[in-house]
């Protein structure tokens, strides 16, 4: 068992939680936070629109792990 097989159950491991339903929520929370911290002016406006790239940019990824190295 080399190093690649632990790389690649960890990828997919953490893609199949990403893409799951906790997955989901965890991301919307995390964008949901941004954009009410910067409603409170405690993070730039910016910040809830960064936060919606990169969760979308996550879910992305794990989708692309999932259907490409997990099947």
């Amino acid at each position: 068992m080399g190093g690649g097989d632990v790389l690649t159950r960890a990828l997919t491991s953490l893609a199949t939680f990403l893409v799951g339903p906790f997955g989901i929520a965890f991301i919307i929370a995390c964008v949901v936070i941004a954009f009410l911290a910067a409603a409170a002016r405690m993070a730039p406006p910016s910040a809830g629109f960064v936060a919606m790239f990169f969760g979308a940019a996550a879910f992305t990824g794990a989708y692309f792990v999932n259907t490409f190295i997990g099947s």
